[in-house]
Order: C-alpha cells, then structure tokens, then sequence
C-alpha cells in the first residue's frame, strides 16, 4: 500500500528503478536511501522489541528467520511481492504445522527441499518472470 500509494513509495520505487534518471529528475536519492534504511532498522528494533519477551535475547536470534525469509523469496522470486506473500503463507503454515507434531528442526525439511525443487525446475521463483 505505501509503496504504490504515497510519495515516499514512488520514490523509492523511482530511485530502485534507474538511480541516474532519478537524479536527473532532482530526486534527493542518496537521502532516499537513507530513509529506506532508517525505515529497515526501525522495523529491525519494533521486531526484536516484540521478539524479546517471548524468546530469550542472545546473539544468534536472528538465523532461524533469515533462513525462512531467504527461503520464502526464493521461492516466490525476487522481486515478486505477490509470489513472496504466497510463499511465506506456504512455508509458515507448514513450518507451524510440522512443528506441533514433529521437532522443529525437522520442519526446516520440506523447506529446504522446496527451495532444492524451485531452483532446479522454475530458478526464478513461482511467480518471477523469467529473464533473457
């Protein structure tokens, strides 16, 4: 939503696209930057503030998600927000799924032989489009 339907998003839309034409159309894109990665931080400190009381606070926390979400874009294909949102639904119902009748560890499985399938049959994802 913010990214189709405000200012900040076109933006950031304009200087992802082609960062010479921004420029050439005045756009600030070094402080577009910026603002994209304070806005990544931000959402980075909200997760760990809302993580912390669940789970304890140590410096490995953060493999476990990195692992699905790498996961999760593979198999929705880079650059696909629709392919990603489809993708994560898959692999969090089947991660908590597993996970109640199995070891959590052993629900990291079909995951991983996802990704081994996706990659060898369609490299750009389920709903990439395929490049030249």
């Amino acid at each position: 939503m913010m990214m189709t339907h405000t200012r900040i998003g076109l933006l950031m839309r304009a200087t992802q696209a082609d960062r010479e034409m921004a420029l050439a159309f005045g756009i600030p894109v070094e402080r577009v930057y910026a603002l994209v990665f304070g806005i990544g931080a931000g959402l980075a400190a909200l997760a760990a503030v809302l993580i912390v009381p669940i789970s304890q606070a140590h410096y490995l926390m953060g493999t476990d998600p990195l692992l699905l979400s790498f996961i999760v874009v593979i198999i929705g294909g880079l650059g696909s927000l629709p392919g990603t949102v489809v993708a994560a639904v898959l692999i969090g119902l089947s991660d908590g799924i597993i996970s109640v009748f199995f070891s959590p560890t052993l629900a990291k499985i079909p995951a991983t032989l996802l990704v081994g399938l996706v990659l060898v049959f369609r490299p750009q994802g389920l709903f990439g489009t395929r490049t030249a």
